[in-house]
């Protein structure tokens, strides 16, 4: 009898309470979710890491899915009755998020698997197919020959009449012509970066879409990877101070420019390239230099007489006419540079620095400085020899570019991944072409122009 009394007491103790069954279930329910919304949140990291570890995701969502199942047959079916059934449950739940969390982190660590999947990811491909058509009447301002010979000043037209216009008729005028700082050009913030639900990520496909779109200015930022090979510079960005989850090879990015802005399309509107400097290291930053040295031909870089610090200034330059006329510059690319690149190969490509240099050629802003400047009359007046950049604030993706065109800022950086009312906006007023010229009012005055124009007109009208 005492022995009865005694294996019944211990059948007690090792039987599992339903609340215990209940606390375990809701526990596990409330860790599956969270798990889930880990998944989500970094959704192409996973999603990329899919495909490669194909046994990881079947065992790790196999095994959610026999917990989910199970749990409801113990408490719809079994009634808490058979013990095993709770241990099995716990067993396969701890097993599965096991996985899950091994294959999470492998996941996130694991780069070109993210890059890989984001070149496919459906938003860039469908922001790549937007701007193919959007950009499909867009004609180079090479055409506009008023702008090359500066009759379009005495005139007070600015626009580019494209049926009188004639690519072979390109005569440069040096003294005269359209200057760079004249014209708002389409420009790009962190051209290879795009906000998804769950994070901030960086593809050289992004920056496709960009160039395709029309952008003449690409916002680059450059980050350090230091390998066993050495450090190498690597395209990333940051976006409300959020970093990027993945990276992207600077090497690959100038590729996809050279393709883009230079082979592919016929537009030969200069190129502005604006390299934001994010760690000073001189290995990094040497190897970049030579990067953009071996990916562009030596006819569309600029030659050493366009250096910021000791060559003839593009903008900002001493004179009435010292700022260097734009058709100088077709099929060219002018490197800007914010950041130090002192003491480095980059530093000898730099055409304009937004620090540096013993003219200030280029500058780069925030949004609320350009929108409400303290003297407005000055604001002006500065931007008509001096290469003036606005960026978004740091948790807007994009902010109206109307604010900074009306001083004449000529980059006002755009999110091209964000397509709304703003960004609507924006390719409205660039429809047609990637550069559109300032009103008269906004351009440094050259009351000689008209002088010389009619000077010429009469000595014409005599003969």
């Amino acid at each position: 009898m005492d022995r009865l009394q005694s294996f019944s007491k211990l059948s007690k103790v090792s039987k599992i309470k339903p609340t215990v069954n209940l606390i375990i279930g809701f526990i596990g329910f409330v860790l599956i979710f969270v798990f889930i919304a880990l998944h989500l949140y970094y959704l192409p990291s996973t999603s990329g890491c899919d495909n490669t570890n194909k046994e990881l995701s079947f065992f790790m969502y196999g095994g959610l899915t026999c917990f989910i199942l199970l749990a409801i047959y113990i408490i719809a079916i079994d009634k808490y009755e058979n013990n095993a059934l709770t241990y099995i449950l716990f067993f396969i739940f701890t097993l599965s998020l096991m996985i899950g969390f091994f294959k999470f982190i492998r996941c996130n660590k694991s780069n070109d698997q993210v890059s890989l999947y984001l070149t496919k990811y459906p938003f860039i491909q469908r922001v790549l197919e937007h701007y193919k058509k959007r950009s499909l009447d867009n004609i180079p301002i090479n055409r506009c020959k008023t702008y090359h010979n500066g009759t379009y000043y005495p005139a007070n037209d600015i626009r580019c009449d494209v049926s009188t216009c004639k690519e072979s008729d390109s005569t440069c005028d040096m003294e005269n012509g359209a200057k760079v700082v004249d014209f708002y050009i389409a420009a790009s913030n962190q051209s290879c970066s795009f906000q998804i639900a769950g994070g901030n990520y960086v593809s050289e496909e992004m920056l496709r879409a960009v160039l395709v779109g029309g952008a003449r200015l690409i916002d680059i930022d450059l980050y350090t990877n230091i390998t066993n090979a050495g450090a190498y510079p690597i395209v990333k960005s940051e976006w409300g101070k959020r970093k990027a989850l993945n990276s992207v090879c600077f090497e690959r990015c100038l590729e996809v420019i050279l393709e883009e802005a230079f082979k592919r399309h016929k537009l030969n509107d200069p190129l502005f390239l604006h390299l934001n400097i994010k760690d000073y290291n001189l290995e990094m930053i040497d190897r970049a230099a030579d990067f953009i040295v071996d990916a562009f031909p030596t006819n569309i870089l600029l030659d050493p007489s366009f250096h910021y610090e000791r060559g003839q200034p593009i903008t900002g330059g001493e004179g009435k006419y010292s700022e260097q006329p734009i058709c100088n510059f077709y099929n060219k690319v002018i490197i800007i540079v914010s950041g130090n690149c002192k003491h480095t190969k980059l530093d000898e490509l730099v055409n304009m620095h937004t620090k540096y240099g013993t003219i200030k050629q280029a500058t780069i802003i925030d949004w609320e400085d350009a929108k409400t400047p303290d003297d407005p009359s000055e604001f002006i007046t500065e931007n008509m020899t001096r290469f003036t950049i606005v960026r978004p604030n740091p948790y807007n993706l994009n902010t109206n570019p109307q604010d900074s065109w009306t001083y004449g800022c000529q980059a006002h950086l755009m999110n091209y991944g964000n397509m709304g009312n703003i960004m609507n906006l924006h390719d409205a007023f660039f429809s047609t072409t990637s550069l559109v010229m300032k009103d008269i009012i906004l351009q440094k005055s050259r009351e000689e122009v008209g002088e010389t124009k009619e000077a010429v007109a009469w000595d014409q009208s005599d003969k």
